[in-house]
């Protein structure tokens, strides 16, 4: 059996087409442990992106697990939802989103 058949599909929202994310591409957005400068540069990038909100939102929205969405790994979001204060959970927040 095939992992993708297990993968939760992402509704496509307008904003995803114009988003930073998918003028870079590639795995940079899914950093692994130990990966510390790729999350660096990938939350650089999301900080100008024009839908940082909506990105962010949505990924709270759908308890998006993997990646990064609206400049937060899913740690960051996770604290967000829990209302915990977890070490750089709440840039993205403190940027107005």
């Amino acid at each position: 059996m095939s992992i993708i058949g297990q993968l939760p599909r992402i509704e496509p929202e307008p904003w995803m087409e114009s988003g930073l994310c998918a003028q870079v591409g590639g795995d940079l957005w899914f950093a692994r442990k130990g990966e510390a400068t790729k999350l660096r540069q990938a939350k650089a990038i999301c900080r100008h992106c024009p839908h940082i909100k909506d990105c962010l939102n949505y990924a709270i929205t759908h308890n998006e697990r993997h990646g990064i969405w609206g400049a937060t790994t899913e740690h960051d979001r996770r604290c967000m939802r829990h209302g915990r204060r977890c070490r750089g959970a709440f840039e993205a927040r403190r940027r107005d989103v």
